[in-house]
């Protein structure tokens, strides 16, 4: 572990715990970092867990959580308040990727979004079972939340207070059927990114770069900042050149990963007469599943959520383009949020057979 000080008081810890995914007979690693700020933490409040999306890395979650914890801070102790924030990188991704380097030189070696949701689910049972938890995915990172819930034999025991889910990418099997469209496009956004520009001379020039293309271009300053510092590391010791932590390919694989999109999907109607699932999409449709937001919450099916938001001047990535704004819209989810009852949680035993 270590501790990062901050000026903001916001203070920051980096742990890394293995993971049920075993790659050449070891545990790949996962690298989680926890949020908390100097005045006294309230174990009544609610812990936020953060997923982030395909390509991105658990430091895009900064501006948002720097937002939530300083309106927390001012706001005093008690139950509609944060207790801590935790953000987690997929094992292909972020700091988790360049722990996992030399195990994914294995040929055709990976981890999808169920492995990633069994590290984190391990984390939660082995860390935080008796934390209230909110958590918090973004694309591929809300498709994992609920995927998560599998791993629980009866919705019931789920032990999520809510669920927020930001631009979530699943479909279920027949909306996906009725769309060939959808494929094409997912075939089209996986090649782009398996041949996308991953090198650069520096930092600098690779900031240069991402600055003027989209869609980073449209980001927030801050979080572009952080997802140069944080999400590429030098081409090979001593080098000025730099790459990305995330291998193109890893990225890419997330736009195969169709059962899980229709597994993450079922789960809405599964999970909302139990736990409170909220929508946050940005207003512009510009991810190519282009049916999703009809589908998850279709009421015929059952799929009832407890609110949905549409966010005005964002696309897919709102989270990295609005990042306050995000965060304005998941403090109000915080102060209303009720704990579960805990006879409902009480006894809950993982689903072995999803690991």
């Amino acid at each position: 572990m270590t501790t990062q000080p901050s000026s903001s008081e916001i203070r920051r810890m980096d742990i890394i715990v293995d993971t049920p995914r075993i790659v050449q007979g070891r545990p790949l690693k996962m690298v989680g970092r926890r949020y908390t700020t100097s005045t006294a933490r309230s174990a009544s409040g609610v812990t936020l867990i953060f997923l982030h999306g395909s390509g991105n890395h658990k430091e895009h979650w900064e501006p948002c959580i720097q937002w939530l914890l300083n309106e927390a801070r001012s706001f005093g102790q008690g139950l509609h308040t944060i207790r801590e924030a935790w953000t987690f990188d997929w094992q292909t991704h972020g700091d988790s990727a360049v722990l996992n380097a030399q195990a994914f030189e294995a040929p055709h070696s990976r981890a999808g979004m169920p492995d990633w949701a069994a590290a984190v689910v391990m984390f939660i049972r082995t860390r935080l079972s008796s934390h209230r938890l909110i958590c918090v995915g973004h694309s591929c990172g809300a498709l994992t939340l609920l995927y998560s819930a599998l791993f629980w034999p009866e919705p019931r025991r789920v032990p999520y207070e809510a669920l927020v889910l930001i631009e979530p990418v699943a479909v279920d099997t027949e909306s996906f059927a009725t769309r060939t469209t959808d494929l094409k496009n997912l075939d089209k956004l996986f090649k782009v990114v398996q041949t996308r520009r991953n090198e650069w001379d520096s930092y600098e020039a690779a900031y240069a770069w991402f600055v003027k293309r989209a869609p980073w271009s449209s980001w927030d300053l801050r979080t572009l900042q952080l997802h140069v510092r944080h999400g590429l590391r030098p081409l090979c010791p001593g080098s000025q050149k730099v790459t990305t932590k995330c291998d193109r390919l890893h990225e890419a694989e997330s736009f195969t990963e169709q059962q899980t999109m229709f597994h993450a999907a079922e789960q809405i109607e599964r999970l909302c007469d139990y736990v409170p699932i909220h929508l946050i999409y940005g207003a512009h449709n510009d991810f190519p599943l282009k049916d999703s937001k009809r589908c998850l919450t279709d009421l015929t099916k059952g799929r009832r959520p407890a609110s949905a938001t549409l966010i005005p001047d964002a696309g897919h990535t709102v989270v990295q383009q609005q990042p306050d704004t995000i965060a304005q819209a998941l403090w109000k989810i915080v102060v209303n949020s009720t704990p579960r009852k805990q006879a409902a949680l009480s006894g809950d035993r993982m689903s072995r057979s999803r690991l």
